[in-house]
């Protein structure tokens, strides 16, 4: 992930974490990858980033990701049933924004 993906990373939390993350071999040949010390060093962002990764290329990848800012000012029409001042049903189109609010 780091040979392929390395220049578009601008958090330089990555790099620290990779720096102390090693892997011990247990007495009975168990791999246990982590920080060196875990007292001290964390590794959540490291393990975070990799999962996405794999979910990425593996799980999902005919689908990319959508910039939200852009989908905020988008909107959608749906049509709601209200009871009017007669009690008859009608339908009223409703224009609802990315963010969760309706307008009529």
């Amino acid at each position: 992930m780091f040979k392929l993906y390395g220049d578009n990373f601008y958090h330089s939390v990555l790099f620290e974490q990779a720096k102390t993350f090693t892997c011990v071999i247990s007495g009975d040949g168990k791999e246990m990858w982590g920080p060196m010390n875990k007292k001290y060093f964390k590794d959540d962002t490291l393990w975070s980033t990799t999962y996405s990764y794999i979910c990425a290329k593996m799980c999902f990848p005919t689908i990319y990701p959508k910039n939200i800012e852009t989908l905020k000012n988008e909107v959608k029409l749906t049509y709601k049933t209200v009871r009017g001042s007669d009690l008859k049903l009608k339908r009223v189109l409703v224009r609802t924004t990315g963010n969760g609010q309706s307008r009529k």
